[in-house]
């Protein structure tokens, strides 16, 4: 947390990684070209999660394919997962919450798609799909309406709705919500039809008027337009507070540095001026870093000045906050 951004190759990052974790990985792989196409709207801190978190599942799949009930493997499973709890806490206070849209590192490629899916039966799926109501399914909303609608009809998905979603449907990531949440679903229904109440319950709906339903169906909508409009305004939330993360690091990578011009208005031998400047790290709540106090002593002796008042003020500030080593690995 103490440290600067540093940019370097993710090959390089994931060779270092995976080496201190004594895991080998086929690198020459990365020689073949990208049948992908890259998102180019991804930003360094998205590639820096997309690739930790890429990192988090290899090292967990390697554990899982090569060192499960192999007792003499046990402390090294345990240093890998101890690894990656760390990291994953790094990554909370480093990084933005990302959704899964933001952190999709390819575009879908119509082409390719099409290709895994014979196209006559894509378009009977979705012309199936149709006639029931089911005009899209590209978001995870998407998905969960086609789950409400059953609902609101006491029906169970049958095996022709399940076929049908899951040829139009092309993203992994939608195809694991809509397996999930079939499962639940099912498994609810096949429960409440053996419940008398709920029979009961079923029997009273079915008398309802079509334009009780048409009723219902409204207050959905308007429910899922409330919903949107909630999503919008937590996506302009975050886009705001990561905002005001760049620009929190930007200050404290500027404090951090003794040659910039923020420091240099400040006299690190007067105690008026060292107490200002370390009434920052006091707002944040964050020790000086050794680098920086380092640094600072360095400027002081070139202009001939004595570094032990700023010594004793920095020690009195940084005791009173937990200072956690820099690990090499970070």
């Amino acid at each position: 947390m103490d440290g600067e951004p540093v940019e370097v190759m993710a090959k390089n990052m994931v060779k270092k990684q995976l080496t201190a974790a004594g895991i080998l990985f086929p690198y020459g792989e990365g020689n073949k070209p990208n049948q992908h196409t890259i998102n180019t709207a991804l930003d360094t801190d998205m590639l820096s999660v997309i690739f930790y978190e890429a990192l988090f599942e290899f090292e967990s799949a390697y554990i899982e394919a090569n060192c499960k009930n192999n007792p003499k493997a046990a402390r090294f499973i345990d240093s890998v997962y101890d690894w990656i709890e760390r990291k994953q806490a790094w990554m909370i206070c480093t990084f933005p919450s990302y959704s899964d849209e933001e952190l999709r590192p390819f575009l879908p490629d119509k082409d390719i798609e099409d290709e895994k899916v014979d196209k006559s039966a894509r378009k009977k799926a979705k012309e199936f799909l149709a006639s029931i109501g089911i005009t899209s399914l590209e978001s995870t909303d998407d998905i969960n309406r086609i789950f409400w609608d059953m609902a609101v009809q006491r029906k169970s998905l049958n095996s022709q709705i399940r076929e049908a979603v899951r040829i139009v449907l092309t993203s992994d990531r939608l195809m694991k919500v809509f397996n999930h949440n079939l499962s639940l679903y099912n498994t609810y229904i096949q429960e409440k039809t053996k419940d008398p109440e709920f029979m009961d319950y079923e029997k009273l709906f079915r008398q309802l008027t079509n334009e009780h339903k048409r009723t219902l169906y409204e207050i959905e909508q308007l429910r899922n337009g409330e919903r949107k409009e909630q999503n919008k305004l937590k996506q302009e939330r975050l886009q705001e507070e990561s905002m005001y993360r760049k620009l929190s690091k930007k200050f404290m990578n500027v404090l951090k540095s003794n040659g910039s011009r923020f420091n240099s208005a400040y006299d690190l031998t007067s105690e008026t001026d060292i107490t200002e400047f370390l009434s920052w790290y006091k707002t944040v709540k964050r020790p000086v870093n050794k680098q920086t106090i380092k640094s600072i002593c360095r400027e002081i002796s070139k202009r001939e000045g004595s570094d032990e008042l700023f010594m004793k003020m920095v020690e009195e500030h940084n005791a009173q906050y937990v200072a956690v080593e820099e690990d090499d690995e970070d």
